[in-house]
């Protein structure tokens, strides 16, 4: 059985702010393991900009420099976990040995369809992406479910590069971005992004498909407001759920606890079974979830520093989201309570989301204070 001081289980953008503390710290290659289902590992924030040609495969992936000190692992799953005896299992039955674990096994998209029909797409990881890149071009109308980051980034591209296509979003909710702000500021939003909208691309608010049938290569829907359209192909993009440990950790599936919630971490980022640590999408804390990047990035920081002994607390962790659409970005922060004391400035923000390169306009919600900063770069 292999052994090591340190495994990790994930290869997201909580995974490898931990790798980058043991970088830092100069762990030894042979106490360090990461496992990860990826046959690559990349950052998934430019999977939209990848599909749509505005960057390259090799532009997404991390570089193999940062990953020279440690042991990698890829295309492996981890599907049980077993506390008592710190072992991991993968899915062909070999076991790891650790001394102390961080699972950031990240989240799951929500499906309303399963399994996938011909032409129904999901998109999450990098070989998603490639197979909504191969159909997206031939087709001429693209069904979008959900109006929430994703929605809206991938509704942008289309609007913009694809103008020969019908475009329809379907939303749940009564505006944009609906299950993540009041719906004030989502129709604030939808107001500027209407203004570029084309003709071919439309939402439908306040709906959800109530039946699909697939006929002649193509799919008929029908949506719970009785409309009815055929369309080419349909991407899932309503929500996503965390893949965590379930209650029963002596023996734990990763995949069959994704509905569970039993993902509390504390303010060192440690859960409720001993020597194991937490990060990312597969998290909450204090009762709240908030799956982003700068939450994934601070959380799998702070779990690295404590596995390291470097006691170290969580001091923040806040609903917060950049998204750049429709030549606006939008700066979105939320405060739940005040567990989180320090107000963020907007350019304070963007400087962590230092991807962010070029921007008309910068609306800054800070919420609920209702404040709108309309900055001038």
């Amino acid at each position: 059985m292999e052994s090591y001081k340190y495994i990790i289980i994930g290869g997201g953008a909580g995974s490898i702010a931990a790798v980058n503390e043991f970088n830092k710290h100069n762990v030894k290659k042979e106490d360090v393991l990461l496992i990860s289902e990826e046959a690559v590992l990349y950052n998934r924030i430019y999977l939209v900009d990848y599909i749509f040609g505005e960057v390259t495969q090799s532009q997404i992936v991390y570089p193999k420099e940062l990953f020279l000190k440690i042991n990698v692992a890829l295309q492996t799953r981890i599907v049980t976990v077993q506390p008592q005896k710190r072992i991991v299992i993968d899915s062909s039955g070999k076991k790891y040995k650790y001394h102390k674990l961080l699972i950031a096994t990240g989240a799951k998209p929500v499906m309303f369809v399963k399994p996938l029909m011909n032409n129904i797409f999901v998109l999450r990881t990098l070989d998603d992406a490639e197979k909504i890149k191969s159909r997206i071009y031939s087709v001429k109308h693209v069904t979008i479910v959900g109006c929430g980051a994703i929605g809206l980034e991938l509704l942008d591209k289309l609007n913009s590069k694809c103008q020969d296509k019908e475009v329809v979003v379907i939303e749940k909710g009564s505006t944009v971005l609906s299950s993540s702000l009041e719906p004030e500021f989502g129709k604030s939003i939808f107001y500027n992004i209407k203004n570029f909208l084309s003709k071919n691309c439309k939402i439908e608010f306040n709906s959800t498909i109530s039946n699909i049938k697939e006929i002649n290569n193509k799919l008929f829907v029908t949506l719970t407001n009785r409309k009815k359209f055929f369309t080419e192909m349909i991407i899932l993009v309503s929500g996503i759920k965390p893949v965590f440990l379930s209650h029963n950790g002596s023996i734990s599936t990763l995949d069959t606890a994704e509905t569970t919630f039993n993902n509390e971490i504390d303010k060192y980022c440690k859960t409720m079974f001993e020597r194991i640590y937490a990060c990312g999408d597969a998290v909450r804390f204090k009762k709240f979830y908030y799956p982003n990047y700068l939450n994934a990035v601070n959380t799998g920081t702070i779990a690295a520093k404590n596995m390291l002994e470097e006691k170290t607390e969580l001091k923040e962790y806040t609903h917060t989201n950049v998204l750049e659409i429709f030549q606006t970005v939008y700066v979105l922060k939320k405060y739940e309570d005040n567990y989180t004391k320090q107000q963020l400035t907007p350019k304070k923000v963007l400087s962590k989301y230092s991807f962010y390169k070029k921007y008309q306009n910068l609306l800054y919600y800070n919420l609920p204070q209702i404040q709108k900063l309309f900055l001038q770069k």
